[in-house]
């Protein structure tokens, strides 16, 4: 993630789909490294508190909440899928990523 494309470390960042038109939007922590290369942006696969930028946490029993509070990918990733085997593909897909 470029550093313009997110707040500073820590902040918050508002990340869009392919579908933006759908109104997807997930918000997430932002964590600014060089450890992802310029231009990528990589985001967890799984359910992690947060669903479609609202707070999930009060489903949770008490002190069960999760450890890292975000939005899975998943939620806004395209419906593409591998033709051979059928299995899902959004591990690769475009975006749109803002300071939020």
């Amino acid at each position: 993630m470029p550093p313009s494309a997110a707040s500073s470390d820590g902040g918050w960042a508002l990340v869009w789909g392919p579908e933006m038109a759908s109104g997807k939007v997930t918000r997430v922590k932002a964590l600014v490294t060089e450890r992802v290369g310029r231009g990528v942006a990589w985001m967890p696969f799984h359910f992690a508190g947060r669903f479609q930028n609202v707070d999930q946490r009060a489903k949770y029993p008490p002190g069960c909440d999760p450890i890292v509070i975000g939005e899975s990918v998943n939620t806004i990733t395209t419906y593409g899928f591998d033709p051979v085997t059928g299995m899902q593909e959004p591990k690769a897909t475009l975006c749109q990523i803002r300071a939020g």
